[in-house]
């Protein structure tokens, strides 16, 4: 990798120096991409403290390499500046050894040589809008209260350089503006900001009064043709659970010793597609988890013919869930041997054209790779095609857009009508306008915040 060099320059925030970083990639961020086809990319950038820096990736584009080269780049330069990366899945930057979200900011403190006082750690809350959530276990965090704990978390560290690794997408339009409020409050103090991110209209429009903004190369991204061999196949899927009616009456569901939320009636029908574009926190995840067996639920859960639907494995075996991070639900050694489990209740020629399929979507080739060294974009898509793929007839895919580019998008999207089209119970979280649009579904009821626990029923500190 050609020229990634530093000068030493004063710096208006501050008497002391800071390293400036230019950063010139005339050759591939990885040696080859992530299935063997070159991954080149021609882009300069500097970063200067006080400063923020944003990076437009499509996905698979080299943005998670770049951020671990612009840290150990800066590390090698100056040992005492620190580097922080808030990664895709914000949970990785948690130490979690208190447990809640107030412990975190304090461990993170001291990780960092400070002691936070209660006024520091009251204003560190303030600026995430977690001041509610001081107390919460970090486990219980939904997608969008992780981004501003991370947040939060990187300020106690009081970074140098804070790299932002496509971590904005699964934000609504309120915490994504808290963030970068906190964002700039960051930058006022005299840190350097890299953001890389996926682009997405709302996102543009977002970022674009920001200081700099770049564009790393586009890769291939799947032809027509190749979606219409995905349909096709999607049609020869056999369905071991007949399409019917899914009926909600007056349930709870929730954690254990957690949050809960209260649903009086809802229906899903076959052959519909069902989007949520809630505030983060509001329950989807809560309420998909519930439907998929995962925790628990009180209350009335009927199919049509007034199959009970109560107990958690006779949820599970209609439905397939797509998680926020796809790698905790991957476990084969390679991604054809992934369709091979999804699909060994299908004929051989179905789960055969299936494997095809793939290929033609994500790239030839790809049948082959392990699934953990795919780009995390391409970890997302493969579950929900390993979703269509299944015989289950509820699916339910949450945040399945995020850091997909345009071109992976329209995949997706083809995939959820094909599969709407298929007779299937279609169920999507997203904060995507486009997608919630191009899907046009119905609104999807959620529950209403509860103050007890779905499993126990008795009050709990924070809720």
């Amino acid at each position: 990798m050609e020229a990634l060099t530093l000068s030493r320059r004063g710096s208006r925030y501050g008497s002391a120096p800071m390293a400036e970083l230019h950063v010139r990639l005339s050759h591939p961020v990885l040696p080859q991409g992530p299935l063997g086809q070159p991954a080149d990319s021609g882009l300069d950038l500097a970063l200067t403290r006080g400063l923020v820096s944003v990076v437009w990736g499509l996905s698979a584009s080299g943005k998670s390499s770049l951020a671990r080269r612009v840290a150990a780049e800066v590390r090698v330069a100056d040992r005492a500046l620190r580097c922080t990366i808030i990664p895709s899945n914000p949970y990785l930057l948690f130490d979690g050894v208190l447990g809640n979200v107030s412990g975190e900011l304090r461990w993170s403190a001291q990780r960092a040589g400070r002691v936070l006082s209660t006024e520091q750690l009251d204003d560190l809350l303030g600026s995430a809008d977690l001041d509610r959530f001081a107390d919460q276990p970090i486990w219980k965090l939904s997608g969008g209260e992780a981004v501003r704990t991370a947040i939060a978390v990187a300020r106690a560290l009081a970074p140098d350089v804070l790299i932002l690794d496509d971590v904005l997408t699964s934000l609504d339009e309120a915490n994504l503006a808290t963030v970068l409020a906190a964002l700039h409050g960051e930058a006022a103090r005299g840190a350097a900001i890299l953001i890389l991110q996926t682009p997405t209209p709302s996102l543009r429009a977002g970022l674009r009064h920001l200081a700099a903004q770049n564009d790393l190369a586009a890769p291939a991204r799947p032809s027509a043709e190749s979606c219409r061999r995905w349909t096709a196949v999607v049609d020869e899927i056999l369905l071991l659970e007949p399409p019917a009616a899914v009926r909600l009456r007056d349930v709870v569901y929730g954690y254990d010793r957690g949050p809960s939320f209260h649903l009086a009636d809802a229906v899903y029908e076959p052959g519909q597609c069902y989007v949520s574009a809630a505030a983060n926190g509001q329950g989807k995840t809560s309420l998909f988890r519930a439907l998929n067996g995962v925790v628990a639920l009180r209350g009335r859960v009927l199919a049509r013919g007034n199959r009970d639907l109560r107990r958690r494995s006779s949820r599970q075996a209609v439905s397939f869930m797509q998680v926020q991070e796809p790698q905790y639900q991957l476990g084969a050694r390679t991604v054809a041997a992934e369709v091979a489990a999804v699909t060994s209740r299908q004929r051989p020629e179905v789960r055969a054209r299936c494997v095809g399929a793939l290929d033609a979507l994500l790239g030839v080739g790809v049948a082959a790779a392990n699934p953990f060294s795919l780009p995390r974009p391409y970890q997302r898509l493969l579950m929900v095609l390993l979703a269509c793929f299944s015989h289950r007839p509820l699916l339910l895919f949450d945040e399945p857009s995020v850091g997909l580019d345009d071109g992976l998008s329209q995949v997706l999207r083809e995939c959820l009508l094909a599969a709407t089209a298929g007779g299937r119970t279609v169920l999507v979280a997203t904060h995507d306008g486009a997608l919630s649009k191009r899907l046009n579904g119905q609104t999807l009821p959620l529950g209403v915040r509860q103050g007890h626990s779905a499993a126990e029923g008795r009050r709990t500190t924070r809720w």
